[in-house]
């Protein structure tokens, strides 16, 4: 901490050295500096304002990085002792149970021994319980997938019948027309044939009634 705060004393002192320049030409202002060029004369109230520009300005920048190095202290300071508050916590109660341990009377002991099994057995039942509860988020979870893939399963079953179902049924309904195709080609064979017999009957030309 302490390098820290002599290195942000460091750059303020060169803001300050930066800052101190008596300008003798225009000065133009780039960043937290100034750069100079030579623009011929001037007179000296224009020397005296821009001499008191740079100051204004320098004064700004130094009390804005003063403001932000108190406010870092500030913090710093504040992380620290809270870091120390606790470590000396942890040292107080390590010293109360020493001071038990070796300037105790038996009752004290026999107390401190008994808060600390109490404690144990607070311990031992919370982590049970812990482990109850999550065994029994595990069931339920495995309850939960068993019940979503049944359901998965069985779904996928009746769509596969109602599938099967469908098939079958244009199976059937496709063999029904089929046969209904053939009877009607055979009744039209059948009547085709018995109409060119009744031509030939009736034709000169089989006089003897041998063509048929």
């Amino acid at each position: 901490m302490s390098s820290r705060h002599h290195q942000q004393r460091a750059q303020i002192g060169n803001m300050e050295m930066t800052c101190d320049i008596r300008p003798s030409s225009s000065s133009t202002v780039q960043g937290n500096r100034f750069v100079f060029s030579n623009c011929g004369a001037q007179s000296p109230s224009q020397r005296n304002s821009a001499t008191t520009e740079a100051k204004t300005l320098c004064a700004r920048v130094k009390a804005k990085a003063n403001q932000n190095l108190q406010a870092s202290l500030e913090q710093q300071g504040i992380i620290a002792k809270q870091k120390f508050n606790s470590q000396r916590k942890q040292w107080q109660e390590k010293r109360e149970i020493y001071k038990i341990y070796a300037y105790g009377s038996p009752n004290d002991r026999k107390r401190y021994q008994h808060q600390v099994r109490q404690d144990l057995l607070a311990q031992v039942k919370s982590k049970e319980e812990k482990l109850k509860n999550e065994r029994r988020e595990r069931v339920k979870e495995a309850v939960e997938a068993m019940k979503t893939d049944y359901r998965d399963n069985k779904s996928e079953i009746d769509s596969h019948r109602n599938h099967f179902l469908k098939l079958r049924s244009y199976c059937k309904f496709n063999q029904q027309l089929m046969e209904e195709r053939r009877q009607a080609s055979a009744i039209a064979r059948q009547q085709i044939l018995e109409y060119e017999r009744n031509l030939l009957t009736k034709d000169p030309f089989n006089w003897s009634k041998t063509l048929s």
